[in-house]
């Protein structure tokens, strides 16, 4: 199989893929980052970075990892497991700052 055409399929593959994740993830983003902008604008931003890099991460993967295979079933094996370590990985580190921006910090104890 030609480079181009495993590349336009690894291409094609992680687009379906992380566009449909992040179609999933933008109504409970947006959500979250509402309350931790406290504005709609910031929000806006945040939550449209958010699915860019959703996308743009696992396109990055792909793009260096899933060339080189001389079958189809290992190309599009190694294209899927980087397409979901990808995923993973950008939701994850995703987890991580919403996680981080939403801790309350601890209360000071009441004195008697």
């Amino acid at each position: 199989m030609l480079d181009w055409t495993q590349l336009g399929i690894a291409w094609g593959l992680t687009l379906t893929l992380t566009l449909i994740v992040a179609a999933i993830m933008r109504p409970p983003l947006f959500a979250v980052m509402q309350f931790v902008c406290g504005t709609d604008i910031g929000a806006r931003f945040w939550t449209a970075f958010s699915s860019i890099m959703i996308v743009v991460g696992p396109l990055f993967l792909v793009s260096l990892g899933a060339l080189g295979t001389t079958t189809l079933a290992d190309f599009v094996r190694r294209s899927m497991v980087l397409i979901s370590l990808g995923l993973i990985t950008t939701v994850a580190a995703m987890g991580i700052a919403v996680r981080a921006a939403t801790r309350k910090p601890p209360e000071p104890p009441v004195a008697e």
